[in-house]
């Protein structure tokens, strides 16, 4: 019989000595605060001056552009804590604030609640607990836990109702709402993201400025490994595009994006799958997922490879 290792709480000073320390960690590591959040977190900034005081990080969500307001504690929730989260949101107009905190009171919980259930669609509240835990002698390993999060099916609805939301991008949302389950089964390993109301969505699979996108691209599916800003990668990749895309068995679009800051290496479907043929949503969503897992094993070793 296999042993089978137990689960030990830590303490999180033996990770981190201080709240600043914790920040330095969460700047560093963006994937793992936005496994919880279902975000992909970019243009991290901490210590943001908000008047006379200073946010602990903000950062833009990538996929929706809106801009989060993350406030950090060692110690059980305050009212000091939560009233400056709410300060930081408004000053820094953020669409999320998220407190981060080991222990949340039930009234400060309440509170989290109650300010998603108040607030409009496009603006929300999470409450993150922060643990460590060791296997056995292991060093201590963190992990962020949801313990508020705005209604996301409450939205759904509301958005749909009130029109603020087209037949379109209510169909992108619901396709993606089945989808990333499929997806985190097949990958468990890849970043969390919540199901948003646009043709496209990427996911962070651990290397810094290299994404996998699927998306619906005119009329067809879309696989592609996303370059932020590096064309010297870009360039690097593409002198390889001979093996990679015999590995493939596809042939692969490599766009440099002139003009812009990113590229694309592209896998299209060879057929056309629209999001409004719902019948179609299984076939899409099983091309989608082996098409990315089939780029991300052609290009990750050749990414590991690249010169820093």
């Amino acid at each position: 019989m296999k042993e089978i290792g137990k689960l030990v709480e830590a303490s999180i000073k033996d990770m981190w000595t201080n709240e600043p320390a914790f920040s330095c960690w969460l700047k560093k590591n963006p994937d793992q605060l936005g496994k919880a959040l279902g975000m992909e977190p970019v243009d991290i900034q901490r210590e943001v001056y908000v008047g006379s005081f200073k946010a602990d990080l903000v950062f833009r969500d990538e996929s929706t552009q809106k801009r989060i307001v993350v406030e950090n504690m060692f110690n059980l929730t305050d009212h000091d804590h939560l009233g400056k989260l709410i300060t930081y949101a408004a000053g820094l107009d953020a669409a999320y604030a998220v407190l981060i905190s080991p222990t949340f009171r039930e009234e400060h919980r309440s509170a989290l609640m109650w300010l998603n259930s108040i607030s409009a669609n496009e603006f929300g509240f999470f409450g993150i607990a922060l643990e460590a835990w060791r296997i056995g002698e292991s060093p201590p390993a963190p992990r962020l836990r949801v313990e508020v999060k705005p209604d996301g099916w409450r939205r759904l609805v509301s958005a749909t109702q009130d029109g603020r939301w087209s037949d379109l991008e209510r169909l992108y949302y619901n396709f993606w709402d089945e989808f990333l389950p499929a997806l985190r089964e097949k990958h468990p390993d890849w970043s969390n993201r919540n199901p948003i109301p646009g043709n496209w969505i990427t996911f962070s699979i651990g290397h810094s400025g290299f994404k996998i996108g699927t998306a619906f691209s005119q009329s067809r599916l879309r696989c592609d490994l996303y370059i932020e800003t590096n064309t010297a990668a870009f360039e690097s990749l593409r002198k390889r595009k001979e093996p990679v895309e015999e590995a493939l068995g596809q042939s692969l679009e490599w766009d440099g994006m002139d003009g812009k800051k990113g590229a694309r290496i592209a896998l299209y479907s060879p057929e056309a799958i629209a999001v409004a043929d719902e019948q179609k949503w299984p076939e899409a969503r099983e091309w989608l997922i082996d098409a990315a897992g089939r780029m991300r094993q052609a290009f990750e070793p050749l990414i590991k490879d690249l010169p820093r």
